[in-house]
């Protein structure tokens, strides 16, 4: 019977619904509340015993364009005008992005945009930009695409391809494999390594 349940009869100090603990709540982890509580350690985690918090290697594409830059997975190439870029395809960016040294090396054509967009980093900190490189294009791959640049202060990293290039032109990320799937869309269907 459900009324028998143990479960039901514990409560959350934190959220104050039944059914777990304060240390398994998922509403402050939601809320980003400072008191978020950690999941308890599991046997065989670093750290197990000592007072440290366990940890586990994680990795972010690019904390900054230098990191970028250095990354075995960039792909490079001759992108924009006949010049050798840095170009990263990145699904975790809503729109594409130049950076704004390309844009004067390149003598590229900036349009002010009526609004601001305001772009949130890893950093957490916000930038506001409203230039933007309009059917700027671009070689990937042998193959030639229009896209809309955003221009940021980018450093040491040229272009961001990021979701709205990726879905318009159905390419796909195979990031196991590390390469670039176009879609039916095109005339072929090749796998690039890159």
């Amino acid at each position: 019977m459900v009324k028998d349940c143990p479960q039901l009869r514990i409560t959350c100090s934190n959220c104050g619904k039944s059914g777990h603990v304060a240390n398994e709540c998922w509403a402050a982890k939601r809320s980003g509340s400072a008191s978020v509580a950690q999941r308890p350690e599991s046997r065989g985690s670093t750290g197990l015993g000592t007072g440290q918090k366990p940890s586990i290697p994680a990795r972010v594409f690019a904390m900054s364009g230098a990191e970028a830059s250095q990354s075995e997975e960039l792909i490079r190439g001759k992108c924009i005008k006949d010049r050798l870029l840095d170009v990263l395809f990145d699904s975790g960016a809503t729109h594409s992005f130049i950076s704004v040294d390309c844009v004067k090396s390149l003598n590229l054509y900036v349009t002010e945009l009526p609004c601001n967009v305001v772009v949130t980093t890893l950093t957490g900190k916000p930038v506001v930009t409203s230039r933007v490189c309009l059917g700027c294009a671009m070689m990937v791959h042998g193959r030639e695409f229009e896209v809309d640049l955003i221009c940021l202060p980018l450093s040491q990293l040229n272009v961001i391809l990021g979701m709205d290039w990726l879905t318009a032109n159905h390419v796909l990320l195979d990031c196991r494999e590390k390469t670039l799937i176009f879609g039916a869309t095109m005339t072929e269907v090749p796998r690039l390594i890159s």
